[in-house]
């Protein structure tokens, strides 16, 4: 995120460098923290994945109708299922959210 930050806020300053200049060869803003959707310029966030595929494996299951050995990430890891896992409704969710956040530290 602090790259592709970076990479707009260089790519801005050198269009601001080039304001004099008649006619301004001004390369395009796409890999410079841009990139384009169905057409559009839109700024791009995080470049990458989040994490490492390995990462985002063992964070959340890709289960599509449910969540049971050997094929859901969570179990085999011995985790409960989170919100970041594709079946909202599975029953290796944990019993109550409330427990977490009421929690003293």
């Amino acid at each position: 995120m602090l790259r592709e930050h970076s990479l707009r806020a260089n790519y801005q300053a050198a269009v601001w460098r080039r304001r004099l200049e008649r006619c301004p060869d001004i390369p395009s803003p796409v890999g410079s923290g841009w990139c384009t959707e169905d057409g559009t310029l839109v700024i791009d966030w995080m470049g990458d994945q989040l994490a490492p595929q390995a990462v985002l494996e063992v964070l959340s299951c890709q289960c599509s109708r449910s969540c049971k050995l050997p094929s859901c990430y969570c179990i085999v890891n011995g985790l409960k299922c989170t919100d970041m896992c594709r079946l909202q409704d599975c029953t290796n969710k944990p019993e109550d959210k409330n427990d977490a956040e009421d929690s003293d530290w």
